[in-house]
């Protein structure tokens, strides 16, 4: 994630108001994806990020320890804000 221009199209301030208001952004459904497809279910995650990356990273670390998929061990987010 991150709000530094030149990320992608997604990155943007529309994106940090609706994970600003909780909500799940393009951005960290995009992350979810591409760490299901590489990362086995039942593996333990460490999860890191800066600015709306570390919010993104709350959101998933929430989602994934929830519902089981994942064990988040620890989660060290930078500059962040949560909901």
């Amino acid at each position: 994630g991150g709000t530094e221009h030149g990320f992608d199209s997604m990155n943007n301030w529309l994106t940090a108001l609706v994970g600003g208001l909780g909500l799940k952004t393009g951005v960290s459904e995009q992350m979810k994806h591409i760490i299901m497809e590489v990362v086995p279910p039942g593996a333990t995650l460490h999860i890191a990020g800066h600015s709306q990356g570390g919010h993104d990273g709350y959101l998933l670390g929430e989602e994934f320890a929830s519902t089981g998929v994942y064990t988040v061990a620890s989660l060290y987010a930078f500059g962040s804000y949560f909901p």
